[in-house]
């Protein structure tokens, strides 16, 4: 087992992916015993739920580029402030 480094440039996303991965190796590995399967099963939920809360609070960090006449264009439009 190999300990990733302490200043990694992984965003939580991609670490919280990784450990997911870890996870559905441990549950659909015929070498885990019956009783480790609901708490791996559990946890994978849990980074699951982390997950989809993360990649929706990037969707909604749309940026809108406006440009017309009036514009100053001094800062692009942010969707989330409104």
């Amino acid at each position: 087992m190999t300990i990733a480094p302490q200043e990694s440039e992984e965003s939580r996303l991609d670490r919280l992916r990784g450990i997911r991965r870890v996870l559905e190796g441990h549950i659909f590995s015929p070498d885990t015993l019956a009783r480790d399967l609901s708490p791996l099963i559990r946890q994978a939920r849990e980074v699951n739920v982390e997950i989809e809360e993360l990649e929706n609070e990037q969707a909604n960090l749309v940026e809108v580029n406006v440009i017309d006449g009036d514009s100053t264009e001094d800062a692009p439009f942010r969707l989330e402030v409104i």
